[in-house]
C-alpha cells in the first residue's frame, strides 16, 4: 500500500493513502484508526477530516479537486500558496453547489461532528455510486 508523510501533533508520520487517478495533489489518508481525511499530498497537511468512511472522504476529495480546477488553483502548490489561493478565490464552483471552495469546506466542517454517514443507504444514495459518478466526471477532464 502506498504511504505519505502527514503532519500531526507528534510531527511527520507515514500513513496509508488512497489516490484516485487524475486527481493529482490530493489523497485520502487515515491518521487515526477509523477516521479518514483529505490531505494535501505535497505538504502532508490536512484539508478536511473526520470521515468515518473512506469512500465519503474520496468523494469529497474528487469534488474539491474538480472545484480547484474550476477555480484555476493548482493543488500541487506549496501549502502556504495553496491556502492563500483557496482563501482568496471568489470563483463559485458548479461542482460545489455554486460555492467557493472555502465556503464549501466551511459548510462541510460543522456537519462533520454529525456526519450523517449511514451504512444503510440505498444504491442510488450510496457514496459508492457517487464516487463512480465523480470518477466519470474526472475522467472527462
Amino acid at each position: 500500500m502506498k504511504t505519505i508523510e502527514v503532519k500531526t501533533e507528534k510531527g511527520m508520520i507515514p500513513v496509508p493513502c488512497y489516490e484516485v487517478e487524475g486527481c493529482k495533489g490530493l489523497v485520502v489518508t487515515s491518521t487515526v484508526f477509523g477516521r479518514f481525511e483529505v490531505t494535501h499530498s505535497k505538504s502532508g497537511g490536512l484539508i478536511i477530516g473526520g470521515y468515518e468512511r473512506a469512500v465519503n472522504a474520496a468523494c469529497l476529495m474528487i469534488e474539491l479537486y474538480l472545484g480547484l480546477k474550476e477555480a484555476g488553483i493548482d493543488p500541487n502548490l506549496d501549502m502556504e500558496e495553496f491556502q492563500r489561493q483557496v482563501l482568496s478565490s471568489e470563483v463559485q464552483c458548479k461542482i460545489l453547489g455554486n460555492m467557493t471552495i472555502i465556503q464549501h469546506i466551511n459548510l462541510i466542517k460543522p456537519i462533520m461532528s454529525f456526519s450523517g454517514e449511514s451504512p444503510w443507504e440505498g444504491e442510488d444514495e450510496s457514496p459508492f455510486t457517487r464516487l463512480e459518478e465523480l470518477k466519470a466526471v474526472l475522467s472527462e477532464q
